[in-house]
């Protein structure tokens, strides 16, 4: 019986062999057809990709050019916004662009002693506090007392060639600064 499975088992071993020979060489030509295929799209790709590469530059160039034309756009925007700015907050262009060109001048310090608070009609103000006006903070307010003026009245009493000669001897951004809106407003102030 166990030779007669043996047998049994050869003649079924010889039956198949055929077919898994078989087999085996249609996987063979199967793995050849696709590295051939697969070289054969690759070499398609390369053609498409050189082709692509080649055709792009104006592309390239036509946004290179883009990105500078942007770039002046917002130049040009950027100065004429500031200018913008400049005007609505009181700075005077002329000015401005004279105090950029202008090296810094010196005014010698008029140091005079503070005036006694006058009796107006507006009683509550305090004469001697010039960030009572628009436009003078702290630091604008030691500036003018520091140059001699120490109230309101004796900005109201100015002139503006006088308040900018002042100012052109501080830090260039208090050189853009238009000290008129400053008389008008301490005028008002004293009435």
């Amino acid at each position: 019986m166990a030779t007669a499975t043996i047998k049994q088992l050869k003649k079924t071993a010889v039956k198949t062999q055929s077919p898994i020979g078989n087999l085996n060489r249609i996987a063979l030509q199967t793995t050849e057809d696709l590295i051939d295929g697969t070289i054969e799209t690759g070499q398609k790709w390369q053609h498409l990709y050189a082709k692509s590469l080649k055709n792009s530059t104006p592309v390239i160039n036509k946004n290179i050019d883009l990105a500078f034309d942007t770039i002046e756009s917002l130049i040009d925007q950027y100065q004429n916004s500031s200018r913008r700015i400049m005007k609505l907050f009181g700075f005077n262009i002329k000015t401005v662009e004279t105090v950029k060109t202008s090296p810094k001048k010196t005014v010698t310090n008029k140091k005079t002693t503070p005036i006694k608070k006058k009796a107006t009609a507006k009683s509550s103000i305090d004469v001697n506090n010039l960030k009572l006006i628009n436009g003078i903070g702290p630091k604008m307010e030691k500036l003018l007392q520091n140059n001699g003026y120490t109230t309101i009245n004796m900005i109201a009493i100015s002139s503006t060639e006088d308040l900018k000669k002042i100012l052109e001897t501080a830090d260039a951004r208090y050189r853009l600064l238009n000290p008129e809106s400053w008389i008008v407003d301490a005028q008002k102030l004293l009435k």
